[in-house]
């Protein structure tokens, strides 16, 4: 019950607690993901054009699970590049493998290369660049 009074804290008074980190930390089943999915989710629309959400968690796991909260919780509402997730590991979740970094860079290379466009190095930096500046939530690990 306390993670959802935070999430109400957090909300209210017109939003003007999404300009400040939040730690959200507590036991198992508490229904931590569940809270920071609803927050997340309830947060978007209120973001500005360069603002973003970052989403950490101390293990893979955990941020594959937050993701996948977060994209059930936005359903037919989510589009392309809105939730990435970045880390040296692949996600181990198929459901979140699609949305990593390095998932949606190589689609995009490959549609460059369809096109018949030089690909370089240098492109898929760039390439990567921009899918994060077009992010609107971050998901990664603390390290």
């Amino acid at each position: 019950m306390r993670v959802i009074n935070y999430a109400e804290r957090i909300l209210g008074d017109n939003g003007n607690g999404i300009d400040h980190l939040h730690l959200v930390h507590g036991p198992s089943d508490a229904g931590k993901s569940k809270t920071i999915a609803d927050i997340v989710v309830r947060l978007l629309p209120q973001l500005g054009k360069r603002r973003k959400i970052l989403l950490c968690a101390s293990s893979n796991n955990a941020c594959d699970e937050l993701s996948k909260r977060i994209l059930k919780e936005l359903g037919s509402n989510y589009e392309t590049g809105i939730l990435v997730r970045v880390g040296r590991e692949a996600p181990l979740d198929h459901d979140v493998c699609e949305h990593s970094l390095e998932s949606l860079a190589m689609q995009k290379l490959v549609e460059r290369m369809q096109n018949e466009e030089l690909v370089s190095y240098q492109t898929a930096n760039f390439i990567k660049n921009n899918i994060l500046n077009n992010a609107k939530v971050i998901v990664s690990t603390l390290n």
